[in-house]
């Protein structure tokens, strides 16, 4: 089969890529496009998308309303001992 000629590395290289690289290439492609959760918290990639397409354009300061950070807390009643 390998004889004396030139044939041999380019038959060793198309077994490689085709019966090798090109399956895996396949798998990794597959499994990329088809995983729906990303990140380490696995949140789904159309919810990141949504965030910071089209609601972070809409968390400007000018936009935020004002909040009262004070908590009111009713009168402590003394203690019966």
């Amino acid at each position: 089969m390998f004889g004396k000629g030139s044939t041999a590395p380019i038959i060793l290289i198309c077994l490689v890529g085709f019966g090798v690289l090109l399956p895996l290439g396949i798998a990794v492609f597959m499994i990329l496009r088809f995983n729906q959760y990303g990140g380490t918290n696995n949140i789904l990639r159309q919810t990141q998308y949504n965030f910071y397409h089209k609601l972070k354009a809409h968390m400007k300061l000018a936009l935020v309303p004002e909040v009262d950070t004070t908590q009111r807390c009713p009168p402590r009643e003394p203690h019966a001992f």
